[in-house]
């Protein structure tokens, strides 16, 4: 199995010849959402969402799941002394 990038999206071809495309944005950010309803918060998931909305042109998404990430980081922090 080989991989090209193509932007956005990989080409994955097998060693029979066949291929397929699999898209980062998109498909990632499917997954990461239904990550998300698993584990809400999940900082890596929130991360991965924010990069996969941006990637697949939905940037308005990709900010949300960043604000959501910057609070969660926010309210993890241990009061200054």
């Amino acid at each position: 199995m080989s991989a090209v990038n193509e932007g956005d999206d990989e080409r994955v071809i097998w060693a029979d010849g066949s291929h397929h495309v699999r898209s980062f944005g998109t498909d990632a950010l499917a997954e990461f959402e239904r990550s998300l309803e698993a584990v809400p918060n999940r900082r890596r998931s929130l991360n991965g969402a924010a990069e996969a909305a941006e990637k697949s042109g939905n940037l308005g998404l990709a900010e949300t799941y960043r604000q959501r990430w910057t609070n969660q980081r926010v309210t993890s922090l241990p009061p200054a002394p």
